[in-house]
């Protein structure tokens, strides 16, 4: 399995919630697991911190340590750490409850291989940064466009009658 390229701001991440984690190498996660939410992560849990939230607890409850953010998440197995995304519903389901006194939804949820343009160490392929992007952009508006406004503007002052 090839070591993925973990950026500084990965680090810092998963060193601020789990700094014995430092040194472990990383890896993209390769297959699709599911993690159930029982009730009694629920009851034990806070959804401000990404190491005790429901789904991370329920981790631990499956002998897995976890960082669990809205979007992916970082899970150590033995002496490695894998990055997986967050399936639609969970995603959905994290945003719900952050930040509000909503209560997690006991169920199933799959954690997916990242995509091609979320693995780590995927740069931008001008700016060197962030992820790829694909696709094609909207044209920029015309100056005359841009323009538009200002004369408009300058012409109702010209029209009106001096007091």
């Amino acid at each position: 399995m090839k070591q993925a390229k973990a950026s500084a701001q990965a680090w810092a991440f998963i060193l601020r919630y789990r700094p014995g984690w430092a040194g472990l190498p990383i890896y993209e996660g390769n297959q699709v697991f599911e993690i159930s939410v029982r009730q009694v992560d629920i009851n034990n849990s806070n959804s401000w911190d990404p190491k005790s939230c429901p789904v991370a607890l329920a981790c631990e409850r499956e002998h897995l340590e976890a960082i669990v953010f809205v979007t992916m998440s970082y899970i150590r197995v033995g002496d490695a750490i894998f990055h997986y995304q967050h399936s639609k519903p969970l995603i959905t389901e994290i945003k719900r409850i952050d930040g509000s006194t909503e209560k997690f939804t006991p169920s199933a949820y799959l954690f997916l291989p990242p995509a091609e343009r979320q693995r780590l160490g995927v740069t931008h392929p001008k700016t060197g940064e962030g992820a790829k992007i694909t696709g094609q952009r909207r044209p920029a508006r015309s100056f005359a466009y841009r323009q538009r406004p200002q004369k408009r503007t300058k012409a109702l002052s010209r029209t009106r009658a001096p007091s």
